[in-house]
């Protein structure tokens, strides 16, 4: 029998927990932890726009502090937040949410995806994700109890997959199907006939859907955002997960939401009170006016960073080694660099350790991303030439 100093011991030798272990570093921090301390670093490896959050909206947060509106609120969120994000939900994606049942305002996307993940997975569930795909899913999952089922995407195919592809992963075990059109990292856009080919199985397999949204906006070449939702019997089984962040360059701010079934809402709701209590009250009130005011500066920053992916393309497969296809949406661009026999993550800790570029290895985002790196450019025109620049020396230098 164990005594007590022994369990004394046991738990100081290992005090942490099995779920806890389970899960890694984000690869995208790494790389940003890796860069601290350098000097003269360009950096591609963050995914937040490089423009200050609109005058009106910065106005309405300052004047919520000033009027000392700083204090609890409503767990799901300001009325006049979710009655914001009904009407934006109508209004540009063709879904209609009761605000007081079928909203409800998190901390920011990840918080979304968090507390919905933990309302409807049980242990051993499977959910299907893209891979390559962002960072935070695999985790949520896991974190969840529940299993993560790889669906390989590959750029022959645009980084998206069809139903039959789909049809491949279903099990009896098979809870969720996680999409995220406009992609992070590949800059993917599922069209409104694939999006159909998921529905339909979905509601077939009744199986629930969670779409996370959040680079709606970022959309190029004339493709078009469709949320899944909007499609015929979706709604009930759909999960809408969104955030203010990218759209209106709220990052620091931490303000999202999710909009689904009453039913689903509810238990979600419970699982985000235990976990925030409830999003900042002034971010809340930024983004009433975020939703309802002028959209201006959102299609300015899109037509500028329209520019951006024009410019970052061409300087890319220009570069012998290394070929980027079209990016459809987002603000990333998925170049190719396998040419180089390197990891992917050796290629990215080289390229910043000798031309000061950041960027974040394709295998960051599963292991199918091998071969890739992720580069935002969401940084002015200027500072991308300049990283082009030094991109091509480090590639001359190691071909």
């Amino acid at each position: 029998m164990m005594g007590k100093r022994e369990e004394e011991l046991r738990i100081l030798i290992d005090p942490i927990s099995i779920r806890a272990k389970s899960i890694e570093y984000s690869g995208i921090r790494r790389m940003v932890a890796l860069a601290d301390g350098l000097n003269d670093v360009i950096s591609f490896a963050i995914g937040e726009p490089d423009y200050d959050i609109p005058e009106n909206v910065r106005k309405a947060a300052t004047g919520a502090l000033e009027k000392g509106q700083t204090h609890y609120g409503p767990t799901a969120g300001l009325l006049a937040f979710r009655d914001a994000v009904s009407k934006k939900l109508h209004r540009e994606n063709g879904v209609d949410y009761d605000p007081k049942t079928e909203v409800l305002a998190t901390v920011g996307a990840t918080e979304a995806c968090f507390s919905s993940i933990l309302s409807i997975v049980n242990p051993n569930d499977e959910v299907i994700i893209t891979d390559p795909g962002f960072v935070f899913y695999a985790p949520t999952i896991i974190l969840a109890g529940g299993k993560p089922m790889l669906l390989p995407i590959f750029e022959a195919n645009d980084f998206t997959f069809s139903g039959d592809d789909l049809k491949k992963l279903i099990t009896p075990k098979t809870k969720v199907i996680w999409l995220n059109s406009p992609h992070n990292p590949t800059g993917s856009v599922m069209s409104r006939s694939q999006l159909q080919e998921v529905a339909d199985i979905a509601i077939e397999r009744d199986i629930l859907v969670v779409s996370d949204e959040v680079y709606e906006k970022f959309v190029y070449d004339g493709n078009e955002h469709v949320s899944i939702a909007s499609l015929p019997g979706m709604r009930e089984r759909t999960l809408t997960v969104n955030a203010l962040s990218k759209t209106y360059a709220m990052t620091g701010l931490r303000l999202g939401f999710v909009a689904a079934p009453e039913k689903m809402i509810e238990r979600i709701h419970l699982v985000h009170m235990h976990i925030c209590t409830h999003p900042s009250v002034p971010a809340q009130i930024a983004g009433v006016e975020a939703l309802n005011g002028p959209q201006n500066s959102v299609n300015e920053m899109v037509e500028e960073f329209s520019r951006r992916r024009e410019v970052i393309l061409k300087r890319l497969n220009e570069i012998e080694g290394i070929s980027s296809w079209r990016v459809k949406g987002s603000f990333y661009v998925f170049p190719d660099i396998s040419q180089f026999m390197k990891s992917s993550r050796e290629f990215a800790e080289e390229l910043l350790r000798e031309a000061r570029v950041n960027s974040v290895p394709g295998t960051a985002f599963g292991g199918n991303g091998e071969g890739y790196l992720r580069l935002s450019f969401a940084a002015p025109i200027p500072t991308i030439n300049e990283g082009m620049d030094r991109l091509e020396r480090f590639a001359i230098k190691v071909s």
